[in-house]
């Protein structure tokens, strides 16, 4: 029928949820952020410092893949005084949190 194929389009093409997605999935494609989160989700509120060293990587690096999973709000962040502490956002998406609860 080319009204139902009409809006499968739309929900294909056009839906924002579908872009979304592709945002998140993009995230997760990374060895490294997948490492953060797996990090995050095992111990809440870590400083950039703390999970360099437990990663092994550069803290610049670290603060780099968490600005990214920030600005998607896979993570969120609480500053007490100059350290800056971070743990997996309550608005983690579904699709993510199974994932992690596995």
């Amino acid at each position: 029928h080319p009204l139902t194929l009409k809006k499968l389009q739309n929900e294909i093409f056009v839906d924002q949820k579908l872009k979304e997605i592709q945002v998140v999935l993009e995230l997760l494609d990374s060895e490294t952020r997948l490492r953060i989160l797996i990090l995050l989700s095992k111990k809440e509120f870590l400083c950039v410092g703390d999970i360099a060293d437990t990663l092994r990587l550069s803290v610049s690096a670290v603060s780099h893949q968490l600005r990214l999973l920030r600005k998607e709000q896979l993570v969120r962040s609480k500053k007490k005084g100059k350290v800056v502490y971070y743990s997996i956002s309550n608005e983690l998406p579904r699709l993510v949190s199974v994932i992690f609860n596995q």
